[in-house]
């Protein structure tokens, strides 16, 4: 096993990250930060920069923590509507988000992709 170490946490952060610990099946603060850090690195990437591409459609680009307008391009209302509830999936950004707009764009459009930026 690796060690960890973290340091020049406030003393706000680490009151609440104990209060969290002593209240859990852990008890300590130790195990219950191995534990919290298993859940994470299991989890979905959640990505803060990237663009879905809906080729000669339209695009969703997300840049840190905001969502710039949904482009359009020769697109049907029907399209617009699809592209619109990606990105409003894409806005709220949790874990699984960035696939579910693929998939779903997918599912209406022939040419989806995903680029960095």
């Amino acid at each position: 096993m690796k060690d960890i170490l973290i340091r020049k946490v406030s003393d706000e952060t680490h009151a609440q990250l104990l209060a969290k610990a002593q209240a859990s099946k852990e008890g300590s603060l130790e195990p219950w930060l191995r534990e919290q850090l298993e859940i994470l690195a299991v989890g979905p990437v959640v990505k803060e920069r990237y663009a879905i591409i809906i080729g000669g459609k339209g695009q969703i680009r997300r840049y840190n923590d905001s969502l710039t307008s949904p482009t359009f391009k020769n697109t049907t209302m029907e399209d617009i509507q699809a592209i619109e509830k990606a990105a409003n999936i894409v806005r709220r950004n949790a874990p699984g988000d960035r696939e579910e707009a693929i998939w779903m764009l997918r599912n209406h459009f022939d040419d989806v992709y995903e680029s960095s930026i």
